[in-house]
């Protein structure tokens, strides 16, 4: 027996565990009889054992106290995530407007694989701040679309039957875009001022849908923001506060984009429609899709309305720059019902008002 000692796995444990080999326990005592020197080594490998049990016992502890708070930092990342971060693949979108590079970033603040904060530039001179989550464009020397309401007036004195009305555009339009496989793909919406369709649309959309907006003004794009949040905590947002024309993302990134009423403030300064500024940004085959109001019968002329834009809110005209930049119609909601003059800049009472939807592709090759 003795002589096995050196094999035994128990006593190589130990041997490990003290750094010696047990054998040396007894070289003080080698006169001692093998049944002594063997008892006395069970009682050793019991002791040992206990004091190993003990300490794993301890670890083990610990261990679930670690798992425990891991668990907890995760399950506050993910109540947080989206929050107010930009997701990564739609960080990769920013580019400058004027050279179409992306932009170089330093103090970026990442939180769960999203951006948070940071400083952006471009070589050209062009800076752009992340703030909360939300593109500022820093180098706009003047806004080119300021906002129109504010205060959001014009939909709360909609009569509650214009209301309805607007609801069936709306529900035009969404069964349009439902229709769609919007895995993955890019929704873009311009001058979202107060009011934006995709604020309202997302949770009914893929959930791997992915969003941009832009508005000139600040509260506006935390308004929207916020309405989102509210209700599709994890929407992948991109929103952006620029001039209105020049956009800070990447040309030919968008897949859908929205013309919700934002042709109709457009035309406020002396654009025709939001299409020639989107232009750059979409791709041959991007589906187009928006509402538009349009006058059915103006009361006066337009010289005697004092109307500086004589094809404000006129359809044909419209119709025209929208095939003028490209765009092939394919469906259309033509509104015969009337609104409420009143809630629209330069209308004066009896011009009729209705709406006007739409959906198409972009023929940009075309």
């Amino acid at each position: 027996m003795p002589g096995r000692c050196g094999n035994d796995p128990a006593l190589q444990a130990l041997r490990i565990f003290h750094g010696k080999h047990p054998r040396s326990i007894f070289q003080r005592d080698a006169a001692l009889p093998d049944e002594d020197k063997q008892s006395a080594l069970r009682m050793l490998y019991a002791r040992e054992k206990e004091g190993v049990l003990s300490e794993y016992a301890e670890i083990g502890g610990c261990l679930q106290k670690l798992d425990a708070t891991v668990a907890q930092i995760r399950g506050n990342i993910s109540n947080n995530v989206g929050s107010s971060e930009i997701p990564m693949e739609l960080f990769s979108l920013i580019y400058c407007p004027y050279c179409n590079v992306p932009l170089s970033w330093h103090m970026v603040c990442v939180v769960n694989n999203a951006i948070r904060s940071g400083h952006g530039y471009c070589s050209c001179g062009y800076l752009a701040d992340i703030e909360d989550g939300i593109l500022i464009d820093r180098s706009r020397s003047d806004i080119i679309i300021r906002i129109i309401d504010a205060n959001r007036e014009s939909v709360k004195k909609r009569p509650a039957k214009d209301v309805s009305y607007v609801e069936e555009f709306y529900r035009w339009l969404m069964a349009h875009l439902s229709r769609e496989n919007l895995k993955g793909k890019i929704l873009f919406e311009d001058v979202i001022n107060t009011i934006s369709f995709l604020s309202r649309s997302t949770d009914e959309l893929d959930p791997d849908a992915r969003y941009i907006l832009c508005d000139t003004d600040l509260g506006v794009v935390k308004y929207h923001m916020q309405s989102i949040r509210s209700i599709t905590p994890q929407a992948k947002l991109l929103m952006i506060v620029d001039d209105g024309v020049h956009h800070p993302i990447k040309r030919g990134c968008i897949d859908v984009a929205l013309d919700y009423c934002s042709s109709e403030i457009m035309q406020q300064y002396g654009y025709p429609s939001v299409f020639p500024v989107i232009r750059p940004y979409v791709r041959d085959g991007t589906l187009v899709l928006g509402r538009f109001s349009y006058m059915l019968k103006r009361s006066r002329r337009p010289l005697d309305h004092g109307v500086s834009n004589a094809v404000q809110y006129q359809l044909a005209p419209f119709k025209q720059n929208m095939r003028g930049h490209g765009i092939v119609l394919a469906h259309e909601k033509i509104g015969t019902q009337t609104v409420d003059e009143s809630i629209y800049n330069e209308c004066v009472q009896g011009d009729l008002m209705s709406l006007y939807a739409f959906a198409g592709k972009w023929s940009v090759s075309g």
